[in-house]
């Protein structure tokens, strides 16, 4: 268009984010959640989660930009999007939405992940196509070649694609099992948080950073203390009880130490 170059990842991304409103507001009406109340919740998260994933990304790759914040609007010029920037600035978002609106925000944040997976899977063909997805080069065994980039390579957008559509699918059927009116809201959601921070750690290990600390990227920090509270606060949902686990584990094996 001009002067504007519209790339196939921001195809993908905008396709990614259109599928994933569509299905957040189809979970949310399934729910009976009003639907004004619904439609202002996508656009209010869509939009901090787009700006908090491009805020990340250009953070952490200043240089890439040539440390002018005047570059950061050109989404045509310099492409890139932060997963970890997109989950913690769509939060923000939902936060802020679901206090106005007095909706719940673990349900929200049940049936905003879970329409966050189909992103993950466009942004993963988006990465493909237009070779923003690029990985290490394989030392070992076969990789793919990217038009650009020196010898073969980890296709990092296809194992994100394969992730968002198994994850999805997994991820509904699991939440069909609930019933509405007994599940504790929350549990989906951070279990997707829990899997998706493992998943996306050790994929940061065939992928090229541009920040390190130590010989961890700073996404792998950020995944790793993403994972700790998810975890805590998925362990706190689950109502579970240390002390209560410890002990019950040591009475079995008291017992089978026992019955030898």
């Amino acid at each position: 268009f001009g002067w504007v170059q519209i790339s196939s990842f921001w195809v993908c991304v905008l396709l990614g984010f259109l599928v994933g409103a569509f299905l957040v507001w189809r979970q949310g009406r399934d729910a009976h959640i009003p639907e004004d109340k619904m439609l202002d919740c996508i656009f209010i998260t869509t939009l901090t989660a787009l700006f908090g994933a491009r805020l990340a990304y250009f953070l952490l790759n200043l240089m890439e930009f040539h440390y002018n914040v005047l570059q950061f609007p050109l989404l045509w010029k310099y492409h890139g999007l932060s997963l970890m920037g997109s989950v913690i600035g769509g939060c923000m978002g939902l936060l802020m939405v679901t206090r106005r609106t007095k909706l719940p925000f673990w349900q929200l944040f049940d049936i905003a992940l879970l329409g966050l997976l189909p992103v993950v899977a466009f942004v993963g063909i988006g990465g493909l196509l237009g070779g923003q997805e690029v990985g290490r080069l394989v030392r070992v065994g076969s990789g793919v070649n990217f038009v650009g980039f020196e010898g073969a390579r980890y296709p990092i957008g296809l194992y994100e694609l394969i992730f968002g559509l198994i994850g999805y699918i997994i991820t509904v059927r699991i939440a069909k099992r609930y019933d509405t009116e007994k599940r504790v809201f929350g549990i989906v959601g951070l279990m997707i948080a829990v899997v998706g921070s493992i998943f996306f750690f050790t994929l940061a290990f065939f992928k090229e950073e541009s920040v390190y600390l130590g010989s961890l990227s700073f996404n792998q920090i950020v995944l790793a203390v993403v994972l700790f509270m998810a975890t805590a606060l998925l362990y706190r949902k689950l109502e579970l009880n240390m002390s209560a686990q410890i002990i019950a584990v040591y009475r079995t094996l008291r017992k089978l130490h026992n019955n030898k």
